[in-house]
């Protein structure tokens, strides 16, 4: 079974939103296979998913947020995989000790 060009690119945005790799350059594949960008893949989807522009505007700003809360905008910082240097008061990437509890903290030690 042949996959239409609205199915193909709703699966592709699907695939790109929770596989998070939201720094990608080329997170979907276009029609024939070919890696295409955020803005190709938002183009597209909404050349050929007619009547869903709502789906793609939060599509584009979830990858935009996302951006923004990494600061820098690579697939490690936004997957949780780049390795932190941690100083003597963090506690681990969940929880980290407040300014001013800092002292107590190093004192405990």
């Amino acid at each position: 079974m042949a996959q239409t060009k609205d199915r193909h690119y709703w699966s592709q945005l699907r695939a790109a939103l929770s596989g998070g790799a939201w720094g990608s350059s080329t997170p979907a594949k276009n029609f024939k296979g070919v890696p295409i960008s955020w803005t190709e893949l938002l183009r597209k989807f909404n050349k050929h998913c007619h009547g869903y522009i709502d789906v793609s505007e939060i599509a584009n700003r979830t990858q935009a947020l996302a951006l923004l809360v990494a600061g820098i905008p690579t697939d490690g910082v936004l997957d949780g995989d780049d390795q932190f240097d941690e100083g003597p008061l963090a506690l681990g990437k969940e929880s980290v000790v407040v300014g001013e509890h800092a002292d107590e903290r190093v004192l405990r030690r």
